[in-house]
């Protein structure tokens, strides 16, 4: 587990608990760089505020929306592409869109450097984010592996590699 989600099942967990908390923890800050680091360093211990600015947009994609609930955005992971969501969120990209899904039960990749660096030396060329996560995901459909276990591997075997 990392140290962000650590610190905010220690330190934060029991204060936000609802969609409505973390927004009324949001307001509390300035939506200035500054405001930004102060809410990432309150909410994850550490200092990288561009984290806290994507977390505003997010809460006000889902909140615009009315997705309140894990339900409700487990049910928009299941039927969303990243085509309708893209551009609704500053400097969320393809790779952080299959993060969120995965995190809601979807069975895919993310296509992050380490996936896009494998795939590339496994085709013998440079490979797009969406050749990545197809092949990935038929790989592991044909291997009968969950694609979140073959994107798993993949990151630990190229976090490892020199």
């Amino acid at each position: 587990m990392s140290g962000a989600i650590e610190h905010f099942l220690r330190e934060r967990s029991s204060e936000i608990r609802t969609v409505e908390d973390l927004k009324n923890c949001l307001a509390r800050y300035p939506d200035t760089d500054e405001g930004n680091v102060e809410l990432a360093v309150y909410l994850w211990g550490y200092r990288l505020w561009t984290r806290a600015q994507r977390l505003r947009g997010i809460v006000d994609y889902f909140s615009g929306l009315g997705i309140t609930t894990i339900d409700g955005l487990q049910g928009l992971a299941r039927t969303s592409t990243f085509e309708g969501f893209q551009g609704k969120v500053k400097g969320l990209g393809p790779a952080i869109y299959k993060w969120l899904v995965m995190r809601l039960g979807v069975e895919t990749v993310k296509p992050d450097v380490h996936v896009l660096r494998f795939v590339a030396r496994a085709a013998g060329r440079p490979v797009s984010e969406a050749e990545a996560v197809e092949g990935l995901e038929e790989a592991a459909r044909r291997l009968d592996i969950k694609a979140n276990l073959l994107d798993w591997s993949i990151w630990e075997h190229e976090r490892g590699s020199p």
